[in-house]
Order: structure tokens, then sequence, then C-alpha cells
């Protein structure tokens, strides 16, 4: 009887301990689901932690938490739908394009590539997030110069 008991309890065991493990590794949640794409928890916290004191003094300094909240969701649920849009008319930046506007960057501030990245990583922020979302930036322009103009 004993012997049972214990092969019942390591059975639970090996049942349960792999959910138990993946909830503690895993914690963010879905905020929003733009057609096939999710907006995590953590791209809300991430797009808060990145706005600049400028961005917070014009468009978010007279409002409360719940509304900054709802504000940034917008925001990124309308960027994820130009994305999609700009993907459905197959509107794709170049490597080239994106290392030219690298480039124009890098002499509006008058430094090199180099010095660019670095600045850039010593504020903070990651070059590759940096170079991801200027790519999404030209996309969503090309998008509007294409379709809207």
């Amino acid at each position: 009887m004993l012997q049972k008991f214990t092969h019942f309890i390591i059975l639970l065991g090996v049942l349960f301990l792999p959910d138990m493990v993946y909830s503690k590794e895993y914690t963010d949640k879905i905020i929003a689901i733009v057609n096939d794409k999710v907006i995590l928890k953590s791209e809300v916290q991430e797009s808060i932690n990145n706005l600049s004191s400028d961005i917070i003094k014009k468009e978010y300094n007279h409002r409360n938490e719940q509304e900054i909240i709802n504000k940034v969701i917008d925001k990124l649920i309308n960027h994820n739908l130009l994305l999609q849009a700009a993907e459905r008319f197959s509107i794709n930046i170049s490597d080239i394009a994106l290392e030219q506007e690298v480039n124009n960057i890098a002499k509006e501030q008058n430094v090199s590539i180099t010095q660019l990245r670095n600045n850039i990583i010593k504020s903070g922020q990651d070059y590759t997030k940096f170079i991801e979302n200027l790519k999404n930036k030209m996309t969503i322009e090309a998008l509007f110069v294409t379709q809207f103009y």
C-alpha cells in the first residue's frame, strides 16, 4: 500500500512540477491582441520607461497613472496596426536604407556611427532595439508616403 502511495505522489509531482516551474519563470501578461500580434505587459512597461521627459511634459503631465497606461497601450495598438498594414502592402525597408538612416542620425549629432552606438548604449537603451524601432519608424513613414500622399 505504501509503495502505491509513493508512486502516486511521484506521479503527481511529475505531472504538476512542470506547470509550477513554468509559472514561476513566465510572469508576463497579454494586455492586447492586435489581429495576430500580442502586446505584452512588459512592452507597455518598456514604452513607459522609455518616455522622454519632453514627451512626459507635453503629453502625460496632467494624467493619472491609469490614463498614462491607457494612452501608451493605444499608441502600441496603433503602431502595431500600421506595421501590419505595411506588411500587407509588402513595404520593406532595405538594410542599405536603414544603414543610410543611421549614418544620417550620426551626422546630425556630429558623431561617428561607433560613437552613436556607444551613446545609445550609455543612455541605457539596447542598440538592437534602437535599430528595430528605427526600422519600424521608417516602415510606417514609407506606408504613409505610398498609401496616403
